[in-house]
């Protein structure tokens, strides 16, 4: 999982990542240093639902991933809450997997349920609201 591969990756090279984070914060320096692993992960992870998914909609789980899935993620579970390296590759992993079993559950149901939603509606115009 994605997640959990992030966590690790940051977990392992912690000194440095704090390092990078700090560099490509600073106002002297550009985007360009952040590295870009994570959105190669997440891509990875989206690809299989290109044939079943708007663009948009893939777009959206991408960046909501990429919310989740970041050094800075791990790094303030480690700092603030004293998270251990193990819990936090869990708890990433399980995140990701979350929103995207959700993603796909609410995007695939969506229609039917705007369709439900219509019905409901135009039954109640009809008959006046209920008691």
């Amino acid at each position: 999982m994605a997640g959990e591969a992030m966590a690790r990756i940051v977990l392992a090279n912690e000194h440095h990542v704090r390092a990078l984070i700090c560099i490509a914060y600073s106002p002297a320096t550009g985007a360009y240093l952040r590295p870009v692993f994570r959105f190669r992960l997440i891509e990875a992870v989206v690809e299989p639902l290109t044939a079943s998914f708007k663009r948009e909609e893939l777009r959206r789980l991408e960046l909501s991933l990429a919310a989740v899935i970041s050094a800075e993620a791990c790094l303030t579970l480690k700092d603030v809450r004293r998270t251990s390296d193990k819990q936090i590759i869990e708890i990433l992993g399980r995140t990701a997997y979350q929103l995207v079993t959700a993603f796909t559950l609410v995007t695939r149901t969506k229609v039917g349920y705007q369709r439900r939603a219509r019905q409901v509606l135009n039954f109640r115009s009809t008959t006046g609201p209920r008691r």
